[in-house]
């Protein structure tokens, strides 16, 4: 029962009110759905009612409550799937069973795992036609699988890998390096990339407490929301060019022929590892030539500690150094095999007899060409660039064009990403004129957060 206790002038106004208010409870469904209390008019304020009076409903919702609750849970499940034992890699990885089972009642359940040479066929039915034909991890993946130090993951929805991500830890332990992002054509839009980035944070999280950052590099095209916690660290120009290799001759004689002499001599010499660890004491040297303080070799952004330089001399790579002004200091190593001996050069430049005291010089890594899905005998070659002398870039492009693809069959194709400065740009593409240009990368981006 309502009761009116306003009497006067104002009652039939308070009267219209009320009506207005209890047809509009009576007529909207959102109010009609949701469990409430009955209201009455007293002295000109609302009060609640016993809720006993009323006839509750329950409230309507578009998923199951406790949902939410279980799309946060993790239970561990006991599973035959991985093949390599569980000393070599459930213990790295810090995992006590073969597979993690994140339950979701708006999809199927996701079932997260180690990564295991099993796998391999499979993720690369869900690579195919990656990065523009330019996906490393085909080639790359079993070396991968022996690191120690990386972590490789994929998710499972019914049965089916569908992503794939995988973090390596640099920087003494206290950064992951977060690569090879993937997930399979027909599950995107599906969040299975979220899912699976959240999955190695957690991991690292719990497993790695030491870890105090997350880094990664990407070109322009990585989706947005998997970076939008990070900050941008640094970026880098990347000059794409496509060579016949049975015409990189021809290609080396034009770029020559576009140098300028005057003033630019090519000293570009090998550094053995012991030089890299006493170029990279001089501070002033790698303020100078590594923005940020990140040294990137193929797309992996590091420090230049000592434990990523070792690293790095796993992987073949090959150290060019240049500085025109020099003192005599020397610091070759004899008993240490060069770099050209590696490489079985007749006429390789020589290595450094000495370290720069005046300025910071240039430098460049060049990565072994390895192949590529791009096209029939196709290698993907990538050389970073340390400096913003431009007529040092030049010099240095062409050593480790002929140092490192000496040996590649005739017939094929080579894509070679020169990773520059942005300063370098537009006289790299200038310079590269009359060369078949890759176009679909054209950009480096460094990014990390803290963790």
């Amino acid at each position: 029962m309502i009761r009116i206790h306003c009497p006067g002038r104002g009652a039939l106004r308070k009267l219209k009110q009320l009506s207005s208010t209890l047809l509009w409870m009576t007529t909207c469904p959102s109010y009609r759905s949701a469990s409430c209390s009955l209201l009455h008019y007293e002295s000109t304020r609302w009060k609640p009612c016993n809720t006993s009076q009323a006839r509750r409903r329950p409230l309507s919702t578009s998923r199951p409550l406790q949902a939410q609750d279980q799309s946060s849970h993790i239970t561990a499940q006991v599973s035959n799937t991985v093949t390599k034992p569980q000393t070599t890699v459930q213990k790295a990885a810090g995992l006590t069973s073969n597979t993690i089972t994140r339950s979701d009642t708006s999809m199927a359940p996701v079932d997260f795992k180690l990564a295991t040479a099993g796998d391999y066929d499979e993720l690369m039915s869900i690579s195919h036609g990656l990065f523009n034909g330019t996906d490393y991890l085909p080639f790359i993946y079993h070396s991968w699988l022996k690191d120690h130090r990386r972590h490789m993951f994929v998710a499972k929805s019914e049965g089916k890998i569908v992503a794939f991500e995988s973090y390596l830890l640099v920087d003494d332990g206290e950064t992951a390096v977060m690569q090879g992002i993937r997930v399979a054509p027909w599950a995107r839009g599906r969040g299975f990339s979220v899912q699976i980035h959240k999955f190695c944070l957690d991991t690292l999280r719990s497993n790695h407490p030491r870890v105090r950052r997350i880094r990664l590099a990407q070109s322009e095209h990585l989706t947005p929301h998997l970076v939008k916690d990070f900050r941008v660290l640094h970026t880098k120009a990347v000059v794409g060019v496509i060579l016949q290799l049975d015409k990189l001759e021809e290609a080396m004689k034009l770029l020559e022929a576009r140098l300028h002499r005057g003033g630019h001599p090519n000293n570009c010499t090998v550094l053995e590892p012991v030089e890299v660890f006493k170029l990279f004491d001089a501070s002033e040297i790698v303020e100078a030539l590594l923005p940020k303080n990140i040294l990137v070799q193929s797309w992996l952004p590091l420090t230049p500690v000592r434990s990523n330089l070792e690293m790095l001399f796993e992987s073949n790579i090959v150290w060019f150094y240049s500085e025109e002004h020099t003192v005599n200091c020397p610091l070759k190593c004899p008993n240490t095999p060069s770099a050209s001996d590696k490489y079985n050069t007749r006429s390789s430049p020589s290595l450094s007899p000495s370290l720069p005291t005046s300025s910071a010089g240039f430098l460049s890594l060049g990565t072994p060409p390895y192949p590529v899905p791009w096209g029939d005998n196709t290698y993907y070659f990538d050389i970073d660039l340390f400096g913003v002398e431009v007529e040092s870039a030049k010099h240095h492009i062409l050593e480790q064009f002929k140092l490192c693809t000496r040996g590649l069959p005739a017939g094929g194709s080579i894509l070679c990403f020169m990773i520059a400065e942005e300063s370098l740009r537009t006289e790299l593409h200038r310079w590269c004129q009359g060369l078949t240009p890759y176009r679909h990368i054209s950009e480096l981006i460094i990014r990390d957060m803290d963790f």
